[in-house]
């Protein structure tokens, strides 16, 4: 029977052994792809599911609307600033124990936002919950990277970049359905329903991909770093074609850095373009968070009918990526 994989040189006595890039097959690495691509869903759902929400959380909390959109500010704020933290922590520590801390602080927020009475309450735990779900976006791109080679990481990508733009259409539909018939608080339970049973599937499934720890995934992993799939294939791989970890030339372990983000920030080059995208996506998010208060003022819409507004916008995140396809 001929299996799945990509197709490698055979290895004779009279040829050098062939170490492939990385030892899962094509339909392991497309379930890999997939898993962060879910992954990535979490930092957008926790976004923009929120969004038609806003005016229901500002009475339920006695408090005014402009206050509940500081905690969209505040979001955002730490979903710029958490994945210096946790992407240094992953290419250090490994993707598979990142993922699980983040997705810890991720769950614990929900609970937490979804049991709150005062505004305080509210405003510290979303920036909790920005820190635990915006890096899933960053660790999601490294895995890509581990397992592909520039050949072929396009096309996975494309799989990676429809879980990150999917719940800019589908997040704000569900918020508004959650938010008029169980409540705003349904939102965040939803979301910790959501978050606990992708993290049961990624304990189990998700395999180590760092190449500083498992090499091209033929190295062992150890302890929390393994998983079930990541063993079977260990097992089953020959060692043979088993290759050594990436590690740096002086012998010394990596150390977590968190400065190494703002020292390319620093550069010319990425300064300019990010003074750019920074204000594009200020104003886009400007944008999305005063849509529910105005629409319901002015037009009088309820959480659904507010929800049904963001579509559009949705359906612009996903098209206006892949127009560049034209160009070709």
């Amino acid at each position: 029977m001929a299996e799945d994989s990509e197709k490698q040189p055979p290895v004779t006595a009279d040829s050098p052994t062939v170490i492939p890039h990385t030892i899962f097959t094509r339909s392991q690495k497309s379930l890999i792809v997939t898993l962060v691509a879910v992954a990535a869903t979490f930092s957008a759902f926790a976004s923009n599911i929120y969004f038609p929400a806003i005016p229901a959380i500002a009475v339920d909390l006695s408090t005014t609307e402009e206050l509940i959109n500081l905690t969209v500010t505040s979001y955002m704020i730490f979903q710029g600033l958490a994945p210096s933290i946790w992407g240094a922590m992953a290419d250090v520590k490994g993707r598979r124990v990142t993922y699980i801390v983040t997705f810890i602080v991720f769950i614990g927020a929900c609970i937490g936002i979804a049991e709150s009475k005062y505004y305080y309450q509210l405003l510290i735990l979303r920036c909790l919950q920005s820190t635990g779900s915006a890096s899933t976006i960053a660790i999601g791109a490294g895995v890509v990277g581990d397992i592909t080679t520039r050949e072929d990481r396009g096309s996975y990508m494309g799989i990676f970049q429809a879980g990150l733009l999917a719940p800019l259409a589908i997040g704000p539909v569900l918020g508004g359905v959650f938010a008029q018939t169980l409540g705003w608080r349904a939102i965040f339970w939803f979301l910790t329903i959501y978050a606990a049973a992708f993290l049961v599937v990624l304990v189990f499934v998700l395999p180590e991909t760092l190449r500083s720890m498992v090499g091209n995934g033929s190295v062992p992993a150890k302890g929390l770093s393994q998983s079930l799939l990541g063993y079977i294939q260990q097992r089953r791989h020959p060692t043979t074609e088993k290759t050594i970890p990436d590690t740096p030339s002086n012998g010394r372990k990596a150390r977590i850095d968190v400065l190494g983000p703002l020292k390319i920030i620093l550069s010319a080059e990425v300064s300019f373009v990010i003074i750019f995208l920074s204000i594009h996506y200020m104003v886009w998010q400007m944008s999305v968070a005063a849509t529910s208060t105005l629409f319901q003022q002015t037009y009088g819409l309820n959480e659904i009918q507010i929800g049904l507004t963001y579509i559009a916008n949705g359906a612009g995140m996903v098209l206006c990526p892949h127009m560049d396809l034209f160009n070709y």
